[in-house]
């Protein structure tokens, strides 16, 4: 995969986000425009093209970072239920009721969404350090 390829894919990715509303926290993986391994392989690409050229700031670091994450956490197998269950919890919420097994499912899925930001961000540290250290592509 070239870096060009590598940034349509992510382009047409970013497109298939959409407006789910306030009840939904995730989407069908039918929505996206290929399969998740080929869009995490895309991240790869073009964040190690971004660091050769010295073209990565900070915040196209963070973009690239929370993109490659919700690759895994906002699309799902099946919405359906963790939308159904999201709902539940805000209706309830809004009438002063606080599901605490919903707040602990929600932080397992918070850790997990960190764990692959964490992933993205030491591959781009690890190519940043290789470049700098080598000097080489």
């Amino acid at each position: 995969m070239t870096p060009i390829e590598a940034e349509e894919i992510i382009n047409k990715y970013w497109k298939s986000y959409k407006d789910i509303g306030p009840y939904s926290i995730v989407q069908p993986i039918s929505d996206l425009p290929c399969s998740p391994g080929k869009i995490r392989y895309a991240h790869l690409v073009y964040g190690e093209e971004l660091i050769k050229r010295g073209l990565i700031p900070w915040g196209i670091s963070r973009k690239l970072s929370s993109s490659y994450q919700e690759i895994h956490s906002r699309f799902v197998d099946d919405p359906e239920s963790i939308n159904d269950q999201h709902k539940k919890y805000v209706e309830n919420l809004e009438k002063g009721v606080l599901d605490e097994s919903y707040q602990i499912l929600i932080l397992e899925r918070s850790k997990e969404y960190l764990t692959w930001e964490i992933e993205y961000n030491n591959f781009l540290a690890d190519c940043q350090g290789n470049y700098n250290l080598s000097g080489k592509e």
